[in-house]
């Protein structure tokens, strides 16, 4: 078995409960890439 470990890239101080949509997408985007270069092997 693989051992995942996730680290946060950056700190955000958060006013709102709300994610923004950039951060959102951006984020879709990490995980879309980590699963293209990790997953499949």
């Amino acid at each position: 078995m693989y051992e995942i470990e996730f680290y946060d890239t950056e700190a955000i101080i958060k006013k709102t409960q709300k994610t923004p949509k950039a951060d959102f997408e951006l984020a879709k985007k990490y995980k879309a890439d980590y699963e293209r270069r990790y997953c499949n092997e």
